[in-house]
């Protein structure tokens, strides 16, 4: 090993303590600050012990298939089979680490009967050329129950002063189910100026179309108080940095949700694949 190196005892992460939504967004940590250490660097994960101190190892280095870019999503993509030419299938550790930066990556394929919730430590091992020192409590991770799902209200809203969202999983599967309620009363979409979710576009950096590929069968209830849609891709949006705007109502004419040209809007990701139900209880004066 070459000793004129230089690695530093301070190198640390500047954020020590995590929460990660299990099932969530796929969660990357921060960066191992090396403290002016020499360059290029090797992390790896030492231990990791539970919140009584146990080996909690075999908890997280289990491989899970996860999907990983060769190359730069666009949106412009014309078909899946184009998409999947850009990125590939490979098995990896469920809590990944770039080891020329340290930076942990917990996946979205975690599988929850085999890591549990709750409080885990993580120590790293660091070398470079000089030298290899162990980082002991690096981390502090906290695991917490996701939906799966992110959901949240949108700045696009008239005729009503809140939203609240439940969202159940219901199973495996690729079917959306949204339903609607004012003041929690079934509200019919049908009757709504509803738009096709397929129609929509991502809210991000910019503002992108959705390809129609990407979900389909767009259809109402026979009652007209839900609207479904089959996902053709998880995560749906296929990048975790953009969410779908999606918004309802009567722009221009009667709106079911509180008079005459009311209507609303809310931001949505699906992380993991699956069946969900969503419901959306609107509150009106």
């Amino acid at each position: 090993m070459d000793t004129s190196g230089f690695l530093s005892d301070g190198a640390q992460y500047d954020t020590r303590q995590a929460v990660i939504p299990v099932g969530g967004a796929r969660w990357r940590g921060p960066v191992l600050n090396t403290d002016g250490s020499s360059l290029p660097i090797h992390a790896s994960i030492a231990a990791i012990r539970d919140e009584n101190g146990n080996d909690a190892m075999s908890k997280f280095n289990y491989e899970v298939e996860v999907s990983l870019w060769d190359s730069v999503f666009t949106g412009g993509e014309q078909s899946l089979d184009e998409i999947n030419r850009k990125r590939r299938i490979v098995a990896r550790p469920v809590l990944d680490i770039n080891p020329l930066n340290g930076q942990l990556i917990f996946y979205t394929e975690a599988d929850t009967a085999r890591t549990p919730l709750g409080r885990y430590t993580v120590d790293i091992l660091v070398k470079n050329s000089s030298r290899e020192i162990r980082i002991d409590s690096a981390l502090v991770l906290t695991l917490q129950a996701s939906s799966g799902v992110s959901l949240q209200q949108s700045p696009y809203r008239l005729g009503f002063t809140s939203a609240a969202y439940v969202v159940r999983r219901t199973g495996d599967g690729n079917r959306i189910t949204f339903r609607y309620f004012n003041n929690e009363t079934p509200l019919r979409v049908s009757d709504m100026i509803f738009y096709p979710i397929n129609n929509l576009g991502y809210v991000s950096n910019s503002f992108l179309d959705i390809p129609q590929y990407m979900a389909e069968n767009f259809a109402f209830s026979a009652d007209g108080t839900s609207a479904t849609i089959d996902v053709n891709s998880f995560p749906f949006p296929l990048t975790g940095s953009r969410h779908i705007l999606h918004y309802a109502g009567g722009v221009g004419g009667t709106s079911p949700i509180g008079g005459t040209s009311s209507y609303f809007g809310y931001l949505f990701a699906f992380y993991k694949a699956g069946s969900y139900e969503i419901d959306i209880n609107l509150t009106s004066p």
